[in-house]
């Protein structure tokens, strides 16, 4: 059976043609190849479900891709994910901006989720709020094979709000 494959982006230069091929060859049935500006090819199948899909619509994820391709690799990730992203958007306000995303670690081959913390003034309670709610999915997650953090980075907001169209920071 053949399958018919979509290419998004023409590829940059033959590595990303071997890790295309890499890709395609380790998976079976991808619908589409999306070639990201930031890291390497991701390939979609029909059948996935889309981060953007399956946590609140609050929570702000600037490279969808990375954690779409983080679930694929650690699936057992998801459900606690979107477990976590909703317990953090219901305890902390509307002006509070939740951002996950995918650190990886310079120094060491590591990585893993991040739910960010960003206000536009932050209280001194802040990191209580947030070890009160690590400590809730600590033991859950020690039985998963991937890993997910709540912190802040003490930046201002970033992201537009749905309403107003003006950053939350403004």
């Amino acid at each position: 059976m053949k399958t018919r494959i979509k290419i998004t982006r023409e590829a940059k230069d033959y590595s990303d043609l071997c890790y295309l091929g890499a890709l395609i060859f380790n998976h079976q049935n991808p619908t589409t190849i999306q070639l990201a500006k930031h890291g390497r090819p991701q390939l979609k199948f029909a059948s996935e479900e889309s981060v953007e899909t399956i946590l609140p619509d609050r929570i702000n994820i600037p490279i969808p891709n990375e954690i779409n391709d983080y679930f694929r690799r650690f699936p057992d990730m998801k459900e606690i994910t979107r477990s976590i992203c909703i317990r953090v958007s219901e305890y902390f306000d509307k002006n509070t901006e939740l951002s996950l995303e995918l650190y990886r670690d310079p120094e060491i081959e590591d990585e893993y989720l991040t739910l960010y913390v960003r206000q536009v003034e932050y209280d001194e309670e802040i990191s209580d709020k947030i070890n009160s709610i690590s400590v809730e999915y600590a033991d859950k997650l020690t039985k998963k094979s991937g890993w997910i953090i709540v912190t802040t980075d003490f930046k201002h907001p970033q992201k537009k709000t749905c309403l107003t169209g003006q950053n939350i920071s403004e």
